[in-house]
């Protein structure tokens, strides 16, 4: 729990590439090579996998025929609210 927080409080650090627990390549920027472990924890988790992983768990447990909040952009008539 203390390297989760840890990394919480280092959020630009998701920006560093890294591979997150389930295998996928998180960031956009080399990181440094001085082998200290960044963006992840020992066990793989890091920020933006547990926020897509949020995500996922959300979407599926309202269902399909859920509407989307989208966005301002996505809508018709800017003084409507979003569905």
């Amino acid at each position: 729990m203390r390297e989760r927080r840890s990394l919480q409080d280092r959020p630009w650090e998701e920006d560093l590439l890294h591979w997150a627990k389930d295998g996928t390549l998180h960031g956009h920027v080399t990181p440094p090579s001085d082998g200290r472990r960044r963006s992840i924890t020992a066990d793989g988790w890091c920020p933006g996998w547990a926020l897509e992983l949020q995500r996922k768990y959300l979407a599926s447990s309202f269902g399909p025929g859920v509407p989307d909040e989208g966005t301002d952009a996505d809508r018709d008539d800017p003084g409507r609210p979003l569905a």
